[in-house]
Formats: structure tokens, C-alpha cells, sequence
């Protein structure tokens, strides 16, 4: 992983990488409690405990904060699906870790109806998960298709915080459908 650099370009170092982290914990914290829609960079550093200005030197705007929640969910999404060893252990674990960043999968959500970037990001969060997915399935002439709405329909419902019963049988509808 290339090392972590402020928006000009510059190294960050240990003190900078703490305040990074506290404008990216605000920022979760942030879409947990009031959504994406009203947030406001300046919101973002008084919660961070800094100013906007200090804000902008990790951050070129508030999308590109979200892109980087959301570039960590890829992340937590792809050691997820490294560990299963079938479609359903697969599929729980990144239930598991959608679940707890619902509010960040939320604003994905949102956010791709109108921005590529959140389009793209969407289909790096579930990709892990597809192409496993797709390797378990009992037929290899299991449509891709298949595959992309049943991943769709798991993470909307991780994101919307469901209950233990409607996590197992959404859970159970997709190893179904997709014959794992």
C-alpha cells in the first residue's frame, strides 16, 4: 500500500495521520447519526476537533472522505471473503462487515444514483463477494446477473440494520437463489 499523503502530495506524518483518522472516525460517526445529505465539511472538522482549513490539507472534498470510508469497507470486504470456505461462510462474514458499516454503505448507495465515483466503489465493495460467489455456485452457467441482484438485495438489507430473523432469511434467500 503506497504511503499516505496529504492533498498536495506531501508524506504525513504521525501527528497528521491522528488527525486524519479523527476527520474519518467524525466523518463515520457523522453519517451513523444524521446521513449524508446535510453534512457539511465544516461539521465534519468541528466533530474532528480541527478546522476546515486543516480538513482540506487531507481531503479535497467531503466525497473524497466517504470514498476513503468506503474504499476501507473494499478492503474489510476482500479479507472477509479470504477466509470462507463456501458461499455461505462468504456471504455471512461480509453480511457481518456490511452490517457494521451500514451507514457507510447507506451513503454508497445514495450517492451512486448520481456520482460515478459512488458507482464505482459500490461494485469494488461487492466484487470480492461476486467473484467468490460465482466460483461456488453449483452451475457454471450461473448468471452473472443472478449474482449481482442477489448481492445487491444482501447489502441494501445489511445497510438498513435488520434484525436477527430478517438477516437469516435474507441470508438464506440468496444461498438459495444462487445455489450455494
Amino acid at each position: 500500500m503506497p504511503p499516505i499523503t496529504t492533498v498536495d502530495g506531501r508524506r504525513i506524518g504521525r501527528r497528521g495521520l491522528k488527525t486524519r483518522q479523527a476527520i474519518l472516525t467524525a466523518t463515520a460517526e457523522m453519517l451513523a447519526d444524521t446521513g449524508v445529505v446535510d453534512m457539511k465539511v465544516m461539521d465534519l472538522a468541528r466533530v474532528a476537533g480541527t478546522s476546515p482549513a486543516t480538513f482540506y490539507q487531507y481531503f479535497a472534498t467531503r466525497d473524497a472522505v466517504l470514498l476513503e470510508l468506503a474504499a476501507d469497507l473494499v478492503r474489510q470486504t476482500a479479507r472477509a471473503v479470504a477466509t470462507a470456505t463456501d458461499g455461505a461462510t462468504a456471504l455471512s462474514a461480509c453480511f457481518k462487515v456490511w452490517q457494521s458499516h451500514g451507514p457507510v454503505l447507506r451513503t454508497v448507495e445514495v450517492l451512486a444514483a448520481t456520482n460515478a465515483d459512488f458507482r464505482k466503489i459500490r461494485g469494488r465493495i461487492r466484487k470480492p463477494l461476486a467473484d467468490f460467489l460465482g466460483r461456488a455456485a453449483a452451475s457454471d452457467a450461473f448468471p452473472v446477473e443472478q449474482v449481482n441482484a442477489v448481492l445487491a438485495m444482501v447489502s441494501a438489507t445489511a445497510a438498513d440494520s435488520p434484525t436477527a430473523r430478517e438477516r437469516t432469511t435474507v441470508l438464506n434467500v440468496a444461498l438459495t437463489t444462487i445455489g450455494c
